[in-house]
């Protein structure tokens, strides 16, 4: 029986190569030195990787790719190419507008976890139950601050309702807990303590 590892992303903000864009020189981040690492760690463990949001927005790469869009997106190939379990989304997701953010969703092989940001009436996300190899269940929650429309453009968000994260997390939190050993809570920047 494996170990198992949970590896959580967070603030990957479109750094897929590791280098500095402004000089090309090293630098100690990026997806294709974590898919070393992660290769490594799938010898050895079993892991239950995720992505905590802001993966989409944040170098010159990421935006010419959200800007061009393709018949897929790029930065969904990035995260299906690491075999990512899930993923969450942050406030830099949205950044993009709702056709870049609806095209990487529906590219991307991850399920989403995200439960409090509703689209047109129904969830974008949804929290999921893992089962591991060796039978252990775990209830996956995912949050985004509920602040987003304080600081994205209107137009990318227009049909969005962003709910309580800490209510959210309070009801999801009643509805697995009977069904799981564990709960693993996935929040990103929620900006309100957390009871």
């Amino acid at each position: 029986m494996k170990t198992i590892k949970l590896c959580v992303t967070t603030d990957v903000h479109g750094a897929l190569f590791p280098e500095f864009y402004h000089d090309q020189s090293p630098a100690p981040f990026g997806l294709s030195r974590l898919s070393t690492l992660i290769h490594n760690y799938r010898k050895n463990y079993e892991v239950i990787l995720i992505d905590n949001g802001d993966f989409l927005q944040g170098t010159p790469f990421s935006t010419y790719a959200a800007t061009h869009r393709t018949s897929e997106s790029i930065m969904a190939k990035a995260l299906n190419r690491l075999n990512y379990d899930y993923h969450n989304l942050g406030n830099h997701d949205f950044n993009y507008g709702e056709e870049t953010l609806f095209q990487f969703l529906e590219d991307t092989h991850a399920p989403l976890l995200t439960s409090n940001i509703n689209y047109q009436g129904s969830p974008l996300g949804k929290s999921v139950i893992h089962t591991t190899e060796s039978g252990v269940t775990l209830g996956l929650i995912g949050l985004t601050t509920q602040y987003i429309p304080n600081w994205e453009n209107p137009a990318h968000i227009q049909n969005m309702t962003f709910m309580d994260a800490c209510e959210q997390l309070q009801a999801e939190i009643t509805a697995l807990r009977s069904q799981v050993d564990r709960v693993v809570v996935i929040i990103m920047a929620v900006w309100k303590t957390i009871p």
